[in-house]
């Protein structure tokens, strides 16, 4: 039986940092705090004197969490966790040049997408998410940019680390990483019509599985609207299909009875999840932490096991009809 969790797990933080937290927390919000345990850089685990918890979260930009508070006002689905309003009504608080929002903390156990009930349970959601926000209107919303571009700002990204494929000994998959990549790109550039011809809806825009918490009674909420964003809904089901394919041993199959794209749309679907946007993600994620020489080995030996199952899933992709 899994673990339950609040989200996740917390570690010590410096106390007179916590000290400052809980004076500001006070004396800016009326939150009386028992607890203060951080989690990120920039998320918080509190309690009140009741013991009741929150998530606190600190942003850089105002934009964010103004546009998460806009759309939160206009929610009536019963999926999402927005936030709340601090004890003394103030919904976004300013401290230490970040701006501070709380929402109400979530027991219960995140998905994993290794469960296959897990993975049914998550595309559900999502589709619920899509279905009920569908016809919210807020001010100056944030437009995502197309797929194509992202992949190529991503591409452009993963490009910069050539030097360190090189290094390790790992030049040749560093070129068939960045070979496969241009390839699809330009196969879904051919069919981004089909994709990119849909009205642009509101997307969650970070599937992964932890945003996902399953609460009592087996309901499933999302959280976390940091990526929230006008783009084609197709987005949102590409990374979730992305993010599927490792626990499902990249069946296209058994992906496609997830569903997550109409019938006339699966060949760029298929080619969408197929671009190593993923791999890219978790390796520029994971370089930009400066990790040992050893720990770098590690992750690309592992990066390159798991890139032969890829290879594998671009080709059945490219050959499926």
């Amino acid at each position: 039986m899994r673990k339950k969790v609040i989200h996740n797990h917390p570690f010590n933080g410096d106390n007179s940092f916590k000290s400052c937290l809980s004076s500001f927390l006070e004396e800016n919000g009326k939150l009386s705090t028992s607890t203060i345990q951080q989690w990120k850089e920039n998320v918080f685990y509190v309690a009140d004197m009741d013991r009741k918890g929150f998530v606190l979260k600190a942003y850089e930009d105002k934009k964010t969490p103004i546009q998460q508070w806009r759309f939160f006002m206009k929610n009536q689905s019963p999926v999402i966790q927005p936030f709340c309003a601090f004890p003394n009504g103030e919904k976004i608080l300013r401290w230490k040049k970040k701006y501070w929002t709380i929402q109400t903390c979530l027991v219960g156990e995140k998905l994993t997408f290794e469960d296959e009930r897990d993975r049914r349970d998550a595309v559900d959601t999502v589709k619920i998410f899509h279905k009920d926000i569908k016809s919210i209107q807020i001010k100056n919303p944030t437009i995502r940019v197309d797929y194509e571009q992202k992949c190529r700002l991503r591409l452009r990204k993963f490009w910069t680390t050539k030097e360190t494929f090189e290094r390790f000994g790992f030049s040749y998959l560093f070129h068939e990483i960045t070979q496969a990549t241009s390839m699809l790109i330009r196969q879904w550039s051919s069919y981004r019509s089909i994709i990119e011809g849909e009205k642009k809806d509101w997307i969650h825009g970070d599937l992964a599985a932890h945003n996902f918490i399953r609460i009592k009674e087996g309901k499933v909420r999302l959280i976390d609207f940091d990526l929230l964003g006008k783009a084609s809904t197709s987005y949102d089901y590409m990374q979730l299909g992305q993010r599927f394919l490792e626990h499902i041993h990249y069946d296209i199959p058994q992906l496609l009875t997830y569903k997550l794209c109409s019938e006339y749309q699966i060949r760029p679907y298929l080619i969408g999840v197929a671009i190593p946007m993923d791999h890219m993600r978790e390796w520029l994620h994971f370089i930009g932490k400066l990790p040992m020489n050893d720990t770098v080995f590690s992750y690309l030996s592992e990066l390159e096991r798991s890139w032969s199952d890829r290879k594998q899933f671009i080709h059945e992709v490219l050959t499926y009809w």
